[in-house]
């Protein structure tokens, strides 16, 4: 049975880690920009998010703080993760991520502010199928449109959250294999819709714009191993399934009546995502009179590849964070 397990654990763990998060595509009517998740927005479904999640329930801590600063070619934010363990209640944690996006950009404009915040909560159990030192995890999360989805400068659209809620259930399984660390989940995102109301003067007119991003299942893993001087490397992988969004547009006159209706899938086919990437960690383990007051800081470089149906992406990231448990 155990190798079993971590059989299967190392086919969902790969070489690979991606902090890009959403893509671009078309929909039928030829509309360009539509994500279906916004890479400003870290989800759940992020690898780096179960690693510290994992490494806060074996913490001595009560509460966990951190804040990682994420330094891209077109976008720099914080991501708060914020962590409360109640040790009444054996074997749960409630978390929360607040993004806070400094620099996001498009073409030649940019913006910033929050973005989507997540909150949830989730369930662990030790020695899971009496592996030593395995945790298994079952969660769930909801993501809040706090980000503003609208978000313009100059006439050019630079979104900042997707809009919409979203539900996710997920579950895991972490550990320790051949001298390293091992990661992995499965993850199913249910996307709520969007309203748009458009007023027209003119006319006394109203259209209404209905969307909804399709629903997706993501499956990730990730394999870090500590290497000398404080440094560590992680390989990752992420396969996600998105399925057909949708969207309606009805426009009613001044007298209520309605003159357009029409309605259409937001692309002609489900959507597959694969992120690829390396990842080298350097973890400052005292850092002056401050260790005293921070758990640890760390410098990442990451090199992630996205392929997805019709282009691969490759874009060198770099992340400075820090972690306090209480």
């Amino acid at each position: 049975m155990k190798k079993s397990i971590v059989i299967l654990v190392l086919l969902i763990a790969s070489v690979a880690y991606s902090q890009y998060d959403g893509y671009d595509t078309y929909d039928d009517c030829g509309r360009e920009g539509y994500e279906t998740a916004d890479p400003s927005t870290p989800t759940v479904e992020n690898v780096e998010i179960e690693q510290t999640e994992s490494s806060f329930y074996n913490s001595d801590g009560n509460i966990g703080i951190g804040t990682e600063m994420i330094l891209s070619q077109d976008m720099k934010y914080f991501n708060l993760p914020i962590n409360f363990r109640i040790r009444k209640i054996k074997g749960f944690t409630f978390q929360s991520y607040i993004p806070v996006i400094f620099s996001k950009t498009v073409g030649n404009e940019s913006a910033g502010g929050v973005g989507d915040i997540t909150i949830g909560g989730a369930y662990w159990i030790n020695n899971f199928l009496s592996l030593d030192g395995y945790l298994f995890k079952a969660s769930a999360s909801i993501t809040l449109p706090t980000g503003d989805d609208e978000k313009t400068v100059n006439y050019i659209s630079i979104p900042l959250g997707t809009g919409a809620f979203g539900f996710v259930a997920s579950a895991g399984i972490n550990g320790k294999i051949f001298g390293g660390n091992v990661s992995s989940g499965i993850h199913y995102k249910i996307n709520t819709p969007t309203e748009t109301v458009s007023i027209y003067a003119w006319n006394d007119s109203k259209t209404t714009t209905k969307t909804r991003n399709g629903n997706s299942l993501t499956i990730n893993g990730s394999f870090k191993y500590p290497l000398p001087q404080n440094l560590f490397i992680t390989g990752a992988t992420q396969f996600n399934f998105s399925g057909k969004g949708h969207y309606e547009i009805e426009t009613i006159d001044s007298s209520g009546v309605s003159t357009y209706n029409f309605e259409n899938d937001l692309s002609s086919e489900s959507l597959f995502i694969w992120k690829l990437s390396t990842e080298v960690e350097y973890k400052f383990l005292q850092f002056g009179m401050i260790s005293n007051y921070i758990n640890s800081v760390y410098l990442k470089m990451r090199f992630p590849i996205l392929v997805s149906d019709d282009r691969i992406d490759k874009e060198l990231t770099f992340a400075l964070g820090l972690r306090k448990y209480f």
